[in-house]
């Protein structure tokens, strides 16, 4: 019963995704808020289920090709220099592929493989890009994830508690497994809720934290309270998940949004940001009793040296290790993708863990300068989007600083484990949110210098652009001129 339910809902979630594109966005939202449940109540736990977000993203991708605007508002028309870094990413890959379609019957299925976990990242970038026409696209999607997350992270506690006991949809042990951390003196329950692993909820778990932080940054009043509780929540999920790495991407977002605002010269902002990332330290430390007197507390804290151990040893170290045994060409396409241990086909071993050295292992030297090269241009292009948004105060600002600060913080967290990318929906999320960011370009005003951006001018086009989808006649705006020459930005159609 539980597959046909899963069935039912993906197959309802691309037929609304053919009629609107952007609907087929939420359908992926619900699809992985619940096929992680469902599958473990299905006998043999299969692992294609995992799978289920795949279907619904790709008719929402060509039903997005199918558009009129796709095709006037070309993504590499707008941003030439991503353009060209996506197409030798592109023949960089092709090599590769080559090598691990022919190592043996049935190695094709490693490169299929290997190509729909690059493919998925750069696909959900198009649509993100694609996806705003106005202010009220991205709250309505962003805000519809973290309620429907935050449902599903009450597993955590369900588990913790044990208000279920016996239920397979809980925990791991349908899947014959169970998460235990070791450390000196302490013994550390990972928990996993719902989901089918505690890295995958705990990325959930973080990602609503810091998608509930930036609906808060901007809003005011009862909506912002409501978003706080929400990230409240998801944190206490984040906490008892029991991984660092994921715990870690908190302050590193704390820590990228003040420094952002710091940049663009909104210090009054920064400083806020930072008087509230020391409360909320304070609380987690003392609210929750995750202090140095806790086996959480300890755990958490007495770990960072692992972390950073685990960070030199996924780096530079992994790479060195990595060339030496597979040469300047690697392995082939994904050989090191994970799920690839599940193909009964002959394949090289891979233990690479960092995504630096898994791109590596599989696309040799000239894919792992291609794809950094695509990274590094497309986090020029979102910093320049972001700065120019606070520097000239655009209602979108705390959007582009929130989406471009959660972008890095899942790029560091990649640096010490690239695993969590084999969930498609996780990378569609990932690639959705700096699309989000290059959206924005050009939906403030033209170039100003720093300061010269008053209040009333803000206010005005603050109330512009919020009769963005009214559809009725009115005076043409002073920036409607902007608006018509933003590709991928927030335009009327």
């Amino acid at each position: 019963m539980a597959q046909f339910i899963l069935a039912g809902l993906v197959a309802l979630s691309c037929l609304r995704g053919l009629v609107r594109w952007r609907d087929g966005l939420f359908g992926i939202v619900l699809i992985a808020a619940v096929q992680d449940p469902l599958r473990k109540l299905v006998p043999g736990v299969p692992g294609y289920l995992a799978l289920a977000v795949v279907p619904a993203l790709a008719v929402a991708l060509m039903a997005l090709m199918g558009t009129q605007r796709f095709w006037k508002s070309g993504f590499a028309r707008r941003y030439p220099t991503v353009g060209r870094a996506m197409g030798w990413f592109g023949l960089a890959c092709i090599p590769a592929a080559l090598t691990s379609a022919f190592y043996g019957p049935g190695s094709w299925m490693l490169t299929i493989l290997g190509a729909f976990s690059y493919g998925v990242l750069l696909e959900a970038i198009f649509l993100g890009f694609h996806f705003s026409r106005s202010i009220k696209d991205l709250r309505r999607f962003v805000g519809f994830y973290c309620v429907v997350t935050t449902v599903m992270l009450s597993g955590a506690a369900i588990q913790y508690f044990e208000l279920w006991p016996g239920s397979l949809a809980v925990g791991t042990e349908a899947l014959g497994t169970s998460w235990i951390r070791h450390m000196p003196g302490v013994q550390i329950q990972m928990i996993s809720g719902f989901y089918r692993s505690p890295d995958v909820m705990g990325w959930h778990a973080a990602t609503t934290a810091m998608f509930a932080a930036i609906l808060s940054l901007t809003t005011r009043g009862t909506s912002r309270r409501i978003w706080l509780v929400l990230g409240a929540i998801a944190v206490v999920a984040l906490l008892l998940c029991g991984r660092r790495k994921m715990v870690y991407m908190l302050p590193v977002f704390g820590s990228i949004l003040i420094m952002l605002y710091w940049k663009a010269r909104a210090s009054g902002r920064a400083a806020g940001l930072l008087v509230g990332l020391a409360v909320v330290g304070i609380v987690l430390t003392e609210g929750f009793e995750v202090g140095q007197g806790s086996d959480v507390g300890r755990y958490y804290t007495a770990g960072s040296v692992d972390v950073l151990d685990r960070l030199n040893s996924n780096g530079f170290n992994s790479l060195l290790v990595t060339f030496d045994q597979t040469g300047f060409f690697g392995s082939g396409l994904g050989v090191a993708t994970p799920g690839s241990q599940h193909l009964n086909v002959a394949r090289p071993r891979a233990w690479q863990e960092g995504a630096a050295s898994r791109i590596l292992v599989e696309l040799g030297v000239p894919g792992l300068l291609a794809f950094g090269v695509l990274v590094m241009t497309m986090l020029v292009a979102g910093w320049r989007v972001t700065i120019r948004q606070l520097r000239a105060r655009a209602p979108t600002s705390g959007y582009a600083a929130g989406f471009f600060a959660f972008f890095l913080a899942n790029v560091g967290s990649l640096v010490v484990s690239g695993q969590i990318l084999a969930d498609a929906a996780i990378a569609t999320l990932i690639g959705l949110a700096i699309g989000f960011v290059l959206s924005l370009d050009g939906v403030s005003v033209p170039r100003v210098e720093p300061g010269a951006w008053s209040r009333a001018a803000s206010a005005r086009f603050a109330r512009a652009d919020a009769r963005i989808d009214v559809g009725r006649p009115r005076a043409p705006s002073p920036y409607a001129d902007a608006r018509r020459r933003i590709p991928g930005g927030l335009t009327r159609h």
